[in-house]
């Protein structure tokens, strides 16, 4: 198991993805797990599932980051669900495909609903309307690997973690 989260609005529900790609999710405490690697479309086989995020504000929603560099695809996958995990969109729209473009994390933010941050192998983009579009979000921040997103809860401060610049 690579990343692993547990729901923070519904008691029993904890999402689970590996180094190979799978991805699962419990409602009952981990007692019976569904596999949702096939409900996903587009998505190529064994990549990272890097990042898991359920929704703080709705049971079934749920995004995940999928980091595909080490199979050779460097593109970004970035993926929403709203049904528990049947069906998903890609949500990947502002993030433009290059060969730093692969995803490492994505977080929802705890005070404004509909606001995102991705971190990518080349920089932090933010999404204002749940995920449909992404724009660059660099700030002062230099082009680097973002390969951890906090959102510090006493002061609401996003927290940057960078491959080689630290924290």
């Amino acid at each position: 198991v690579y990343a692993i989260a547990e729901s923070p609005v519904e008691k029993g529900q904890i999402w689970a993805g590996t180094n190979d790609g799978q991805l699962q999710m419990t409602r009952d405490d981990g007692k019976h797990w569904s596999n949702l690697t096939a409900n996903i479309p587009g998505l190529f086989p064994k990549m990272t599932v890097d990042s898991i995020e359920p929704s703080r504000y709705a049971a079934g929603t749920c995004y995940v980051a999928f980091d595909g560099h080490q199979v050779d695809n460097r593109d970004p996958w970035l993926y929403k669900t709203t049904d528990y995990g049947k069906t998903w969109t890609k949500i990947t729209d502002g993030i433009p495909a290059s060969q730093l473009s692969y995803t490492h994390v994505l977080r929802e933010d705890p005070v404004r609903r509909s606001l995102l941050y991705a971190g990518t192998e080349n920089g932090l983009y933010i999404s204002m309307d749940d995920g449909a579009h992404w724009t660059p979000f660099q700030q002062n921040l230099p082009h680097t690997p973002v390969y951890w997103l906090t959102i510090q809860p006493e002061f609401n401060d996003l927290v940057v973690g960078t491959y080689g610049r630290g924290f």
